[in-house]
């Protein structure tokens, strides 16, 4: 069987309550560029993120979202995060409340110093939800690193990885 190519993870979304809050607080607290938007989208170019919305009686063509692409890094080794706003409907839920709950946990930011940037971030009024945790490893990616957890304006849970 053939592999299917896949070389990298391009982006990750997150759907949140508030675009202009949430494009602020993570381009000032986490230090984010905003490379593109917030842009308004609608109707059927839509589809590949309005699926199962007609079970809430919202067909494709009237879903309209509001969405920014920041990231972090240039070139090769850049990531991005896409923040999506739903305007019709409106954003509705609530995240997980345990990271142990199936399908995505959390988004882990690697740091230079996870010290240096939770003192950062705590300087920015971030509530962490764990200490700094040392991993007690000798060999391998997690040797030598720590990471500490926190949550984002909506509740997502946001991680620091890297050196303590």
């Amino acid at each position: 069987m053939s592999k299917p190519g896949i070389t990298r993870i391009f982006h990750t979304n997150i759907v949140v309550r508030d675009m202009d809050r949430s494009v602020k607080w993570y381009t000032e607290v986490l230090g984010a560029s905003l490379i593109d938007g917030p842009f308004e989208a609608e109707g059927e170019n839509l589809r590949g993120i309005s699926f199962g919305l007609e079970d809430l009686g919202v067909g494709a063509d009237e879903v309209k979202i509001r969405f920014a692409l920041l990231g972090w890094g240039e070139g090769p080794e850049q990531t991005f995060l896409d923040l999506i706003e739903s305007v019709n409907p409106p954003t509705f839920g609530s995240v997980h409340p345990s990271v142990l709950h199936v399908g995505l946990a959390r988004l882990c930011l690697a740091t230079d110093s996870v010290q240096a940037s939770h003192d950062a971030l705590l300087e920015r009024g971030v509530e962490f939800l764990t200490p700094i945790v040392e991993f007690d490893v000798s060999e391998g990616p997690l040797a030598g690193h720590a990471c500490v957890c926190f949550r984002d304006p909506d509740g997502t849970v946001l991680e620091i990885y890297g050196p303590k």
